[in-house]
């Protein structure tokens, strides 16, 4: 299982709930569940320590996020003011854009349909990329993406 599998699967977990906020990573565990080598579980740990899902803890490794009510209230608030600067500077998308964002549209709408609700967010995620790409604010793009406010983290 590489890498990308493994954070995927390790952020469904967190998303679905099996993996709460606060709880700690049994990495033993979970790579042996899966069938994976310690290495590519390391890197995915990063990774997702990098997006704000899991935290690293000195001498106890790495345990799910869990955020205040007012530390979410405070991602929400900048997601939003650079959110709004980047819909008010997007230009009209070429025929390639505009029928990636069809067929990303169609994939939601699939979705809805199912139980699939972590592959909806995923896709809803990259939706609001790609209309976000159509603007000329490249540093505004990469701190939305920063600063997303993650499923799966919540209040204390």
């Amino acid at each position: 299982m590489r890498t990308e599998r493994i954070i995927a699967e390790l952020r469904k977990r967190i998303l679905v709930g099996e993996l709460l906020p606060g709880e700690q990573l049994r990495q033993e565990e979970l790579f042996q569940r899966l069938g994976v080598s310690r290495v590519p579980f390391r890197e995915a740990f990063l990774v997702l320590a990098n997006q704000g899902l899991l935290v690293h803890r000195p001498n106890q490794g790495f345990v799910v996020a869990k955020r205040t009510a007012f530390e979410l209230s405070q991602l929400h608030m900048l997601h939003t003011l650079l959110a709004t600067e980047l819909n008010s500077s997007i230009h009209w998308p070429d025929m390639t854009a505009l029928e990636h964002l069809r067929n990303l549209n169609a994939e939601m709408a699939e979705k809805v349909e199912t139980s699939e609700f972590v592959e909806f967010i995923d896709l809803n995620h990259e939706f609001h990329l790609s209309v976000w790409r159509l603007s000329p604010l490249n540093l505004v793009i990469t701190e939305v993406e920063r600063s997303r406010i993650r499923p799966g983290t919540s209040p204390n």
